[in-house]
C-alpha cells in the first residue's frame, strides 16, 4: 500500500499491527491494581480476547456530577461454534456469571455466551476458568472469524449425516488466531492444561488481522434457524438427505449501517457458487484472506465484506477468488424453499431419546420475581446432566434425555416458574433483543429493557397470537438482525426508535423504512394497528412480513388513516 494511503488507516490497524499477536499492554495493565481501566490502544485488542470494555451507564450521570471516575465493567463472550457445550460446561458458565458478573448469564444471538459486570480484578479469573472448562473466549469479538453458527439440534435428526455441526467446529479452530499471547495472558501459558510454545505466528491473518469482524453460518435450507443471508459467509448445504452433495456459497452479507450515513447499510448474501464438499475449508480460507488483503482498513463503519463486494464489483471478486484457488467454480443452484424453526418444546432425536428447547426471553438467564430460570436450569443440568445446546433465536436446549425422565423434567422446570413453550405466547417466543442498556456502550435507546413492556401492551390488546418476528435493538448494528426481520426496531436516542417492516420470515429480504423516527410510547398502538390491518387483510397464511412487503409503506399508511 503507498505511503498516503498508510497514513489514511484507521488507529485501530496500527493498534492492531504493533500488539505482538493481540498482546498489546494487556498484561501490565492487568496487574496493575491502581489502574481501573484499559486505555485506548488495548481495548479493541481485548475484544479479540473475548472481552468489551464498559461502564455501568445507569451510574454514569450520577458518578459525572459527583467527579467520580465511570463504574467500569467488562462483558466476557464465550464462543461455542454451533452453539454445543457439555453440562458441566453449562454449570461452569453458571458459576462465573453468579460469582463474578451481575448473576446472569445471557445467550447471544450467534449461539454463545455472555457474562456481564465482570470487575477488572476478576477478568482474569473469568477468562482462565472458561478455559479450564475446554471453552474460550478467544475470537468471541475482535477483527477475526466470530462464532460459527449452526442449527442447534442438526445432529439429532435426518441431518445428522451432514455434518453441519461438525463444519462448524471444524472452521472455528481452522480460522481461530494462532498467537499463544492470549493463553500467556489469561491461561498461564497454558491451553488445556499443557503449555503452549510461545509464538505470535498468524499465518492466515496476519499481524493486522481483518479489517473487520467476520461471520460464517452453515445450514440446510429445510431449517435457515441461522440466519445464512446475514452472514459474510453462508455455506447452504447441498444435499440428498443422507449425505451432502455440496455446498452453494454466499458472500457479502451484513445487518449493520450508521444513521445518516449511507455509505453504510445492511446487505444479504449473495449466492456466488456452487462448490464440491472436499473443498470447502480451503474456500473458507480463501474468502477470508481476500478480505484480509483488500478489505477497507480506512473507515472502520465501511470496512466488511460486503463492502468489498460492492466497491469492487462481484466479477471482480470471483476473479480474485478463481485465480487463487486455480480453478474454476460452477453458478449456484437457484435459492431454494426455506424454513425456519425456533426449537422450543419436546423432541426425540434419532436414537429415542429426547430433547427439550427452553423460551429464554432476550436470551436473559436470570432469576426473577416468580420466575427462577437460572436456578431452574441449574437444576435440571445437574440433576440429568444433559447435552446442552443454544439458540440463534437465544433460547436454550436440553438434549439426550432419557424418556422416563420426560415427566421430572417438565415439572422441575414448572416448579421454578419456567413456561413451557405451549405457554408462550406465539408473539412472544419470536421476539428477540439485544442488551443494549445499562452495558452496551453502543446504545442509543432500551432494547431487552423495554421489550417485556411492548410485548405486555400487544398481548394486552389483543395480539398474542401474531406469529410475527420482532427484533429490537437499542443502536443501528443489528446485533439482532432488525434490518431482516418482518419487524425491526432500533434505537435512534433516548426513548426514540426507527421502524422497519416488511422483511422475510425466512431471512431473505430487507424491510423497509416505515418510520424513520417514534416514540417509545408511539409504538404499541402503531404496531397494533399494523397488526390488526394485517389481520384483516392479509391472503391465507400470508405472514405479516410478505403482506407488508407486498403492499409497502404508501398503502399501509394510506390504509391506517
Amino acid at each position: 500500500m503507498p505511503e498516503a494511503d498508510l497514513e489514511k488507516l484507521h488507529k485501530q490497524e496500527s493498534y492492531k499491527a504493533a500488539s505482538r499477536g493481540l498482546e498489546g499492554t494487556i498484561p501490565g495493565t492487568l496487574a496493575d491494581s491502581e489502574a481501573t481501566h484499559f486505555e485506548e490502544a488495548d481495548v479493541g485488542l481485548l475484544k479479540h480476547h473475548g472481552s468489551y470494555q464498559q461502564d455501568n451507564r445507569d451510574n454514569r450521570a450520577e458518578r459525572r456530577r459527583a467527579k467520580l471516575d465511570k463504574d467500569w465493567i467488562y462483558m466476557v463472550r464465550t464462543k461455542i461454534p454451533g452453539g454445543r457445550l457439555t453440562a458441566e460446561q453449562y454449570l461452569a458458565e453458571d458459576d462465573l456469571a453468579r460469582r463474578y458478573g451481575y448473576g446472569s448469564l445471557r445467550i447471544t444471538s450467534r449461539q454463545g455466551f455472555q457474562i456481564h459486570g465482570v470487575e477488572k480484578k476478576n477478568l482474569k479469573n473469568v477468562i482462565r476458568d472458561i478455559n479450564r472448562s475446554a471453552l474460550t473466549t478467544l475470537g468471541a469479538c475482535g477483527d477475526v472469524n466470530r462464532n460459527t453458527l449452526a442449527c442447534p439440534i442438526c445432529d439429532l435428526d435426518w441431518r445428522e449425516g451432514l455434518g453441519m455441526d461438525r463444519l462448524a467446529a471444524s472452521i472455528a479452530e481452522h480460522l481461530a488466531p494462532r498467537s499463544t499471547a492470549y493463553y500467556e495472558v489469561w491461561c498461564d501459558g497454558e491451553k488445556l492444561g499443557r503449555k503452549v510454545a510461545p509464538s505470535r505466528e498468524e499465518p492466515i491473518y496476519g499481524m493486522a488481522y481483518l479489517p473487520r469482524k467476520f461471520k460464517i453460518a452453515i445450514a440446510a435450507p429445510e431449517d435457515n434457524c441461522v440466519d445464512l443471508y446475514a452472514d459474510d459467509l453462508g455455506l447452504e448445504v447441498i444435499h440428498d438427505r443422507t449425505r451432502v452433495l455440496g455446498y452453494t456459497v454466499l458472500v457479502g452479507g451484513g445487518l449493520g449501517f450508521t444513521f445518516a450515513k449511507p455509505e453504510t447499510y445492511p446487505r444479504l448474501g449473495t449466492r456466488l457458487m456452487r462448490v464440491p464438499p472436499e473443498d470447502v475449508l480451503a474456500i473458507v480460507e480463501t474468502i477470508v484472506r481476500i478480505q484480509r488483503d483488500y478489505g477497507g482498513r480506512v473507515d472502520r463503519h465501511h470496512a466488511r465484506l460486503k463492502y468489498l463486494l460492492d466497491d469492487r464489483g462481484l466479477e471482480w471478486f470471483k476473479a480474485e477468488l478463481f485465480g487463487r484457488l486455480g480453478r474454476q467454480y460452477p453458478e449456484p443452484d437457484p435459492a431454494p424453499a426455506y424454513a425456519v424453526e425456533d426449537h422450543l418444546g419436546w423432541g426425540e432425536d434419532r436414537r429415542g431419546r429426547l430433547w427439550v428447547g427452553v423460551h429464554v426471553e432476550s436470551g436473559r438467564i436470570a432469576d426473577t420475581d416468580g420466575r427462577r430460570l437460572m436456578t431452574g436450569l441449574r437444576e435440571v443440568i445437574r440433576r440429568f446432566q444433559p447435552a446442552v445446546r443454544l439458540t440463534p433465536h437465544q433460547n436454550i436446549i436440553l438434549a439426550g434425555l432419557e424418556p422416563a425422565t420426560q415427566t421430572e423434567v417438565a415439572s422441575l422446570l414448572a416448579d421454578h416458574g419456567v413456561r413451557s413453550a405451549e405457554e408462550v405466547t406465539p408473539l412472544r417466543r419470536r421476539a428477540l433483543a439485544c442488551p443494549a442498556l445499562p452495558t452496551c456502550g453502543l446504545a442509543l435507546a432500551e432494547a431487552e429493557r423495554s421489550l417485556p413492556a411492548l410485548l405486555d401492551r400487544l398481548e394486552a390488546l389483543g395480539d398474542a397470537a401474531a406469529a410475527i418476528n420482532i427484533h429490537v435493538t437499542g443502536c443501528p448494528n443489528s446485533c439482532v438482525r432488525t434490518p431482516n426481520a418482518e419487524i425491526g426496531i432500533a434505537g435512534r436516542g433516548p426513548g426514540k426508535y426507527a421502524l422497519h417492516v416488511g422483511g422475510s420470515p425466512m431471512g431473505t429480504r430487507l424491510a423497509y423504512a416505515f418510520r424513520e423516527t417514534i416514540g417509545a410510547d408511539e409504538l404499541p398502538d402503531l404496531l397494533h394497528r399494523l397488526i390488526r390491518l394485517w389481520r384483516s387483510d392479509a391472503g391465507a397464511g400470508e405472514s405479516f412480513g410478505d403482506w407488508s412487503h407486498r403492499l409497502g409503506r404508501e398503502a399501509i399508511d394510506r390504509r391506517l388513516t
